[in-house]
């Protein structure tokens, strides 16, 4: 179960793509293990110059949970750099360590 803050996080901004929408073309994916939670951060930006801004989608997946496959928390947004998108996720941690 998300603590009320981490609920926060997710619902605050969703910006999922509207339907018939292309995929997002993954070019860099990082995993993050926070105690019983694994992030997963999904982005289209390029993390060598020239960088260029894209679309990010961050997924939360609590392993105590009774399909630890399926996310218990998504988020999509936009930023102009790969930077934006770890800052994000350091977001995230702290959120998480608030419980």
């Amino acid at each position: 179960m998300l603590n009320k803050a981490t609920q926060r996080y997710f619902t605050e901004k969703d910006d999922r793509p509207p339907p018939g929408v292309k995929k997002m073309t993954v070019r860099r994916t990082e995993t993050r293990r926070f105690g019983p939670y694994t992030i997963l951060m999904e982005t289209s930006c390029g993390a060598s110059k020239p960088r260029i801004a894209g679309s990010v989608r961050i997924k939360l997946f609590d392993m105590r949970a009774d399909e630890p496959d399926e996310p218990v928390g998504v988020k999509r947004f936009q930023v102009d750099n790969w930077r934006e998108a770890q800052d994000e996720v350091r977001r995230l941690e702290h959120t998480l360590r608030a419980s």
